[in-house]
């Protein structure tokens, strides 16, 4: 693909995917959608049986930022790489460039969040780990997804996500994290794995990337609320190596006393910016609305 400029880059993306992707890769791409963008767009994903790679983009570009239309996109894309090799990764790079370009990557997007992105990015750049806690719904996932982009693409680090939201063990932990290191690793085995077996993996990693590494454990209060020996794993992984780095989401605080690891409380919006997101939500609707009255 050549090099995206500051004004056409959607209009790139769309002629290349109506042009190189097949249906079942389309399909694909539908249902990633309906995760990220949620039921307020579920009128038009439903459309399942005549909609073109253009017209999705044409929706996205009238409902949000083009900033917010490529991040959403670039995520989408890494999901569907993990499928199917490399497949996507020309697309995942133009993205990236285009941001390059620009000199930033997706700020715009963040409503109400830019300290709290800077905090993080500070503390993880200083310690071993953050661990990120507040309520459901204020948007945790959202900023570590965040910052994780952020430090793949600009500081080059090897970035893995594990969202833990499905199980309470500490051994399915360990196992899903292997499993981003080895495809083929089956997560159903019975044994346990051992903090050393992980210590392994990651040293190994580090070796063959010869760079940085952050993993990203979403959604971790379920296994520390039933694992006793979740404290005492954690304190191990923050040692496992000065160039592996841990971000944790959770709705519940880390009782934990190791310096290493930042405790971030990530507070509601301010009334103003929770005002901008609500209106930034409601587009959608508003599109639809046009749409009906056109047709």
């Amino acid at each position: 693909m050549d090099e995206p400029g500051e004004l056409n880059v959607l209009e790139e993306l769309k002629n290349k995917l109506d042009s190189e992707l097949d249906t079942c890769q389309r399909y694909q791409i539908l249902q990633l959608m309906k995760r990220h963008l949620g039921p307020v767009y579920g009128e038009f994903l439903a459309r399942e049986d005549d909609w073109s790679p253009s017209e999705l983009l044409d929706y996205l570009e009238n409902n949000m930022l083009e900033s917010q239309a490529l991040t959403i996109l670039s995520h989408i894309f890494s999901e569907m790489r993990l499928h199917n090799t490399t497949t996507y990764e020309p697309f995942i790079d133009y993205i990236n460039k285009y941001f390059e370009a620009k000199g930033c990557f997706y700020h715009d997007d963040l409503i109400g969040r830019k300290k709290e992105l800077e905090d993080i990015k500070m503390e993880i750049g200083t310690r071993k780990g953050v661990w990120v806690y507040g309520q459901g719904g204020l948007g945790k996932t959202t900023l570590v997804n965040e910052v994780c982009t952020r430090m793949k693409n600009v500081k080059k680090t090897l970035v893995k996500k594990v969202n833990l939201k499905q199980t309470q063990f500490l051994s399915t932990m360990m196992k899903l994290i292997i499993k981003q290191f080895n495809a083929s690793f089956n997560e159903d085995v019975e044994e346990d794995l051992s903090i050393e077996t992980v210590t392994v993996c990651l040293k190994e990693t580090l070796n063959k990337e010869g760079r940085d590494l952050l993993l990203f454990l979403d959604n971790v209060e379920n296994v520390y609320e039933r694992e006793k020996e979740f404290p005492a794993t954690i304190n191990s992984l923050l040692r496992i190596h000065k160039n592996v780095k841990w971000i944790m989401t959770s709705r519940l605080p880390f009782e934990s006393s190791e310096e290493d690891l930042c405790h971030y409380n990530l507070g509601p919006l301010s009334s103003m910016d929770a005002q901008t997101l609500l209106r930034l939500y409601c587009r959608p609707v508003r599109f639809l609305c046009r749409l009906r009255r056109r047709t």
